[in-house]
């Protein structure tokens, strides 16, 4: 990836400003027992964002735009995401033409109001097309695309736990666009996400080793409010373990714990609003389940999951079958492709590794277990993801 510091040479200076806003902006501090929060810049106007991001020099093409994003990788975030980003950008049909990799876009001001407006009855195709020009040109150098390499993405790891991000990609009249989600240990990945912040400020020489709070420390408002929904389910009429063999009434949520996802939902939004974040908390988004059901009843087969587990242990072969379900096809790979793509993913983590042991670690794991053992049978795959879960990898060996 391109350093920050050699990037202005290639990015819009306002598409870096609003990258960086995105990336230094974006999760609650883990430093001190009462973190401290780092407020994210404003959303610009749709106006302002259009105005800077729009690119005179891009061919106004239907047949390049209808093909455009040909898929998008959606998340989860520390999930390996950019690695299988940059790796699908050494197949030979395909143009990695996004400004950046991360723009950020369907999860902006204009696309909550395009998707508001899709609710009205003047919505029409010519709308959709007008919306997608607007994200191809503030996010996509088409100038680059070929007639043999056009297709391209972005992999903005905000648009998994976002309705408006799916609404708007299902609404884009894009030829069979395709879905990308990688997912890994749900703890893992939040306690990724946890150092890697810790790493960031860290490189801060005013702060104290002494004020870094702990991993528990970090997710303990988190966890309160899981468990309010976790009970929220348990006790109401419409949880999924009090319905099962019922009749579905119209209020019955569709999906097993569908009652407690809301719940988050709502426990997310309640602490963006309090703190002036745009992705609050740790754990909230390695509740996976319930925003994969949401993907898959929008995209069918277009969906494809990936596992962490699957691009350590085998990179290759993994970005192999990802670009069959692509539809594109095979990799031409070269052997500099190949060793950069192993040395990606099986680097091992620059993180510190943390005892699962560990009574605390262990209740967190207790939480996401049933949501983990829901979606290996939905997967219809063994999910190795702590040991309760991996007692699930029986039924399919």
């Amino acid at each position: 990836m391109m350093p920050v510091a050699s990037a202005h040479r290639w990015i819009p200076p306002m598409v870096l400003a609003q990258l960086l806003a995105c990336l230094f902006g974006f999760i609650m501090h883990p430093f001190s027992f009462s973190p401290r929060i780092e407020l994210a810049v404003p959303l610009e106007s749709p106006s302002e964002f259009m105005r800077d991001h729009t690119h005179a020099d891009q061919p106004n093409t239907s047949t390049i735009y209808s093909k455009i994003p040909a898929y998008v990788i959606v998340g989860a975030q520390k999930s390996g995401t950019s690695a299988l980003y940059f790796g699908l950008c050494e197949h030979q049909n395909v143009t990695c033409s996004a400004y950046v990799k991360e723009p950020f876009f369907l999860t902006n001001g204009i696309t909550e109001e395009f998707v508001r407006s899709s609710a009205a009855s003047s919505f029409s195709v010519a709308a959709a097309k007008e919306f997608q020009k607007q994200y191809i040109e503030a996010c996509f150098n088409v100038t680059k695309l070929s007639e043999f390499a056009w297709t391209t993405s972005e992999a903005s790891t905000s648009y998994f736990d976002s309705d408006v991000a799916l609404d708007a990609l299902r609404l884009l009249p894009v030829e069979d666009v395709r879905i990308l989600v990688v997912l890994r240990d749900p703890l893992d990945r939040a306690y990724s996400l946890y150092q890697h912040e810790i790493r960031k400020f860290m490189k801060d020489d005013q702060v104290d080793v002494g004020d870094v709070a702990t991993f528990a420390a970090a997710v303990s408002s988190e966890i309160d409010a899981i468990n309010e929904c976790v009970a929220l389910d348990s006790n109401t009429g419409h949880a999924f373990h009090r319905t099962q063999g019922k009749a579905a009434q119209e209020s019955t949520p569709s999906f097993p714990f569908a009652v407690f996802y809301q719940c988050i939902q709502r426990a997310r939004v309640a602490m963006r609003q309090q703190v002036g974040l745009k992705s609050p908390g740790y754990l909230f988004g390695s509740f996976y389940f319930g925003r994969y059901i949401r993907w898959k009843q929008a995209f069918g087969r277009r969906l494809r999951v990936i596992l962490y587990d699957d691009l350590r242990e085998d990179p290759v072969g993994t970005l192999d079958r990802v670009v069959e379900h692509l539809g594109l096809p095979p990799m031409h790979w070269t052997a500099a492709a190949m060793s950069s793509v192993r040395h990606e993913y099986q680097q091992g983590s620059r993180y510190l590794p943390y005892n699962r042991s560990d009574t605390h670690i262990r209740a967190i794991e207790d939480l996401f277990e049933p949501h983990t053992n829901l979606l290996a049978l939905h997967l219809r795959r063994c999910l190795p993801w702590g040991s309760a879960s991996r007692a699930t990898c029986d039924l399919f060996t």
